[in-house]
């Protein structure tokens, strides 16, 4: 089955029916027109002009999207320069380093596949690429960029592969497959 049956639900503080077209991919089209073309912002006719909630609102949202995702780059680098500095991997357990990766991967997945815009889901692509480079240091500091290593993330490729091409029946599945066997006891 495939998800881009249907149009993607943007969400419009406008209230439009259609997606809404962004300059900058912060900027509503309707909003550049109305507050810069049309001389609202630079030339206000009345406060009501200048403030148009919906545009505002439109606009806030997608700055909130886009600081979450800047701020999200660094969630996890605390813990990659502990495992450097540290040379050692121990204290962390392989089942959590590839449930978590695997769930940041499902996430991203499927947000894309669904075509939603990047300000909304883009911190889970920033914690999935820092999760795959946690990965790579807990195999190195602990048994070493071997064979296994290899496998984990050609596993982990592999399954990013087959959810964008759409090789799995439903998504959902896979996280719960995925986990109910790794949860520590």
């Amino acid at each position: 089955r495939s998800f881009k049956s249907s149009p993607p639900p943007h969400w419009s503080a406008m209230g439009e029916e259609a997606p809404v077209e962004f300059v900058f991919g912060i900027l509503p089209k309707r909003c550049l027109a109305s507050m810069f073309v049309d001389g609202n912002l630079l030339r206000p006719r009345s406060i009501e002009a200048v403030l148009d909630a919906g545009c505002l609102k439109l606009i806030a949202s997608k700055m909130v999207g886009y600081t979450m995702f800047a701020a999200s780059a660094g969630v996890k680098v605390p813990q990659i320069l502990a495992f450097v500095s540290s040379g050692s991997s121990s204290g962390i357990s392989a089942a959590y380093v590839h449930l978590e990766l695997t769930s940041t991967i499902f996430t991203c997945c499927y947000n894309t596949l669904m075509g939603y815009p990047i300000s909304t889901w883009g911190e889970a692509l920033n914690i999935c690429a820092q999760n795959g480079i946690i990965l790579i240091c807990y195999y190195h500091f602990s048994a070493g960029l071997g064979p296994r290593a290899l496998v984990s993330v050609g596993f982990h490729c592999a399954t990013a592969y087959a959810l964008l091409n759409d090789m799995l029946p439903d998504l959902q599945l896979p996280t719960v497959a995925w986990g109910a066997p790794l949860r520590p006891p």
